[in-house]
């Protein structure tokens, strides 16, 4: 089923209508720029989320503008395959050579930079340093925090009102995929138990099996539960999921059942840039906790 059209407005005209055709993929944040230099404006689709495939990687995309009609930029759009769930986004020219570079804010992934090069996107997530914070991020916006002339970025995450902390050792986990063989996607969160000295399941045993009901025929009590880790009550079903992982909040696909990881313990994030490459500023962070809400 096709998700709902990106409208757009002719307030001149009060006309509305959808001019991009639609995708199966529920659309995110936009952003417009002329990325080619030809004077016209064009325009950044971000992939929010796959109705019921959540977290699996939707969509994005790019369209020129060529006189008011849109038109799929192929090359670029490839170049966003891997982008993963866009959460916020902005263009803006971050090595002031004229040609607005991209940053993506991704839930379960990097703060992430596409470099413009003559109209053409290259990822530099992790050329300039950004591949290391990865978190829930839902905001990003940017601005010369430290006054040495060169574009900061400051990003929004999930906060730290949440059952879910990360650190860059000990990251939160998902692994998903059909983990029942139902054809579904199904979830199995994870979190670092310093008891077992593993990754175990986030959820008790009942609010597990709810949904798993493997589990509960493999783990009959709760002792045995409490002792194994997650990728021991996985199992051979590892190779029908995806992983993924946040030590900010990082998505990293292995096969099919997938896992995900977040370090960034859900704090929101000031990073510095210093010619080519970003860093992170703990003081500039520490002054933003002290005013930013500490949940979404």
């Amino acid at each position: 089923m096709p998700a709902p059209p990106i409208v757009q407005f002719e307030w001149q005209g009060r006309n509305a209508e959808a001019p991009l055709p639609s995708v199966a993929s529920s659309s995110g944040p936009i952003a417009v720029a002329d990325i080619d230099g030809d004077g016209q404006l064009d325009l950044f689709v971000g992939g929010r989320v796959i109705s019921g495939r959540w977290p699996e990687a939707p969509s994005s995309r790019i369209y020129r503008n060529h006189s008011g009609q849109w038109t799929l930029d192929g090359p670029n759009t490839k170049a966003l395959e891997n982008a993963g769930l866009v959460s916020s986004a902005l263009f803006t020219d971050l090595d002031g050579d004229g040609w607005p570079e991209l940053v993506l804010a991704c839930e379960w992934g990097p703060i992430r930079m596409f470099r413009n090069q003559n109209g053409t996107l290259h990822e530099e997530t992790g050329q300039c340093g950004l591949a290391q914070f990865t978190g829930w991020w839902n905001g990003v916006a940017v601005g010369d925090f430290d006054g040495d002339g060169k574009l900061d970025i400051v990003a929004s995450n999930w906060g730290l009102n949440s059952p879910y902390h990360a650190t860059e050792q000990h990251p939160v986990r998902i692994y998903y995929g059909d983990l029942s063989g139902r054809g579904s996607v199904d979830l199995f969160e994870a979190t670092f138990d310093p008891e077992l000295r593993d990754w175990a399941p986030l959820w008790i045993r009942d609010v597990l099996a709810s949904s798993l009901v493997w589990i509960a025929e493999k783990y009959p009590s709760y002792k045995a539960y409490s002792e194994a880790s997650a990728e021991s009550m996985l199992g051979e079903r590892l190779g029908r999921a995806n992983f993924a992982r946040i030590n900010r909040s990082t998505i990293v696909r292995i096969d099919q059942v997938k896992e995900l990881q977040s370090t960034e313990h859900g704090d929101h994030a000031v990073v510095l840039q210093d010619g080519t490459r970003f860093s992170l500023s703990r003081n500039l962070r520490g002054s933003l906790e002290r005013f930013a809400p500490q949940s979404p």
